[in-house]
């Protein structure tokens, strides 16, 4: 008899468990933005770790050479390049100290060059922003059944969030070719690639905070300070003490390759905007830099005489100039639910205290890049804008909770563990074909959302399928090896 009782409760038990199982995984919202069922092997490829090294090396030949080493198929599309006056033949250079994920390093590779890519059922498409915007838009529908009956969740309110935050030159009311409706219980979006994956990422985000915000018993304990989180392995590493280094008549390049790889941070230089200011990566350094400063302190003291900034991107460190950080801007959502905001007044007196008192002249109001609004359904300022605002804002919000007495703000999302994949060697491509001309290039013309982000990009924003916030992980590193039999990947 006993023994029917406790086979009674256990299928209970693992009948209840499956149940609560299945209501946690339908209660997730996960949007699909691909155009192809085939274009999610590209998605998984582009989360990969790699790491490039090379020099003058036609761009066709890199691509080749990655598209053996990763199995994929890509194309480079030349009469989009000719209408623009490059080739497939085009040298680029790209050295990085450390691996970073594919989608980052390619797409800073093909900015470089003012090009981009797209995905066309499952190959990639090397092209020009003007190509993939007629040839390369694709519509799709987001549903939104889940959320609208929570209060203040409507399609109207996220069409126009969508429009003001991501990419807005892109948008019909401003001229471009995308677009968004609501329709049914959800929204109808056409865009190209970059625009979908940060639509989902910001859906997704937007949603679970939204659901969280108005739950039951919304826990004030495990507010977190930003959402999505930022990389906490990147930060801890900007965070760091160095070793004495002193540099004389260094080339500014080699000092900085000096600093990430002692630090073991992926780093990218951002030569052509570099050169559209009138330096030069080979800019002479003469600093002595004491032990014990902070990698992010030693950046700041080579680079602030220079007007050059190291920006926190997905999940690399770029260095690149005051005008083109604007278009490595991303999106955070800071929850404050922990104060009250329920009336219209608070919210206005918070987004004026964030613009009045964080760089007002960054801010769209006074002509600057920077957005920032409330939003009732999160209980959040969202705000779009680069890494250095984003530091401000949550110090600002850091110091407030600490007067107030606020219990400290802790993680509610937990790290994933790095995958198989992210601990193995990541591929290294080493090239250097020195000789031949060298070109002239234009001056980035974009808008600043072309990047994504994940933001492990990871971002809006530069983040990886299924709109999983910030999916940067631990850059993968190993030694170095002579290349066999001519392949650049180590």
């Amino acid at each position: 008899m006993s023994r029917l009782v406790f086979l009674f409760l256990l299928t209970g038990a693992v009948s209840w468990a499956f149940n609560l199982r299945a209501e946690e995984e339908q209660s997730k919202l996960a949007f699909d933005y691909l155009s192809h069922s085939k274009d999610a092997k590209v998605e998984e490829a582009l989360q990969r770790k790699i790491q490039f090294d090379f020099k003058r090396t036609p761009l066709h030949k890199v691509m080749e050479l990655l598209s053996k080493k990763l199995d994929l198929e890509i194309r480079v599309e030349e009469r989009a390049l000719d209408d623009i006056g490059l080739s497939k033949e085009t040298p680029v250079t790209l050295h990085m100290t450390e691996a970073a994920t594919l989608q980052t390093s390619l797409e800073f590779l093909l900015d470089q060059l003012d090009l981009t890519y797209a995905i066309d059922q499952g190959v990639i498409v090397i092209t020009s922003p003007e190509d993939v915007k007629h040839n390369y838009q694709y519509t799709k529908y987001y549903h939104l059944a889940p959320v609208l009956g929570l209060p203040d969740v409507n399609q109207a309110n996220l069409a126009e969030q969508i429009t003001k935050f991501i990419d807005p030159a892109s948008w019909d009311r401003l001229g471009g070719k995308g677009s968004v409706h609501a329709i049914s219980q959800g929204i109808v979006v056409n865009q190209n690639l970059t625009n979908h994956r940060k639509v989902a990422n910001f859906l997704e985000q937007y949603c679970q905070l939204a659901k969280r915000m108005n739950s039951k018993e919304p826990s004030t304990e495990n507010l977190l300070e930003s959402y999505p989180q930022r990389d906490s392995q990147l930060s801890h590493t900007l965070n760091r003490p160095l070793e004495k280094n002193s540099f004389h008549d260094t080339p500014l390049d080699q000092v900085l390759i000096k600093i990430a790889q002692e630090a073991k941070l992926p780093l990218l230089i951002d030569e052509r905007g570099i050169d559209d200011i009138g330096l030069s990566t080979n800019t002479p350094i003469d600093i002595e830099l004491e032990p014990g400063h902070s990698v992010r302190h030693v950046f700041q003291r080579i680079l602030q005489n220079l007007e050059l900034v190291a920006v926190q991107h997905a999940d690399a460190i770029v260095i690149t100039t005051h005008q083109e950080q604007d278009k490595l801007k991303f999106i955070r959502f800071y929850p404050l639910a922990d104060f009250p905001v329920d009336e219209k007044t608070n919210q206005d007196q918070w987004v004026e205290a964030i613009r009045s008192n964080i760089e007002p002249e960054e801010w769209e109001e006074l002509g600057g890049p920077g957005h920032c609004s409330f939003d009732t359904a999160t209980k959040s300022l969202i705000v779009a804008h680069y890494d250095s605002i984003h530091n401000k804002i949550a110090q600002l919000l850091r110091q407030i909770r600490n007067q107030g007495k606020t219990p400290p703000v802790q993680t509610a999302v937990t790290q994933k563990e790095n995958s198989k994949e992210d601990k193995e060697q990541p591929p290294v491509i080493i090239i250097d074909d020195s000789s031949g001309p060298r070109i002239k290039r234009k001056p980035f013309t974009g808008d600043p959302f072309e990047k994504s982000g994940g933001g492990n990009k990871p971002d809006p924003f530069g983040s990886g399928p299924g709109g999983k916030p910030n999916p940067f992980g631990s850059p993968a590193s190993g030694k170095k090896s002579d290349p066999l039999d001519g392949d650049p990947f180590k």
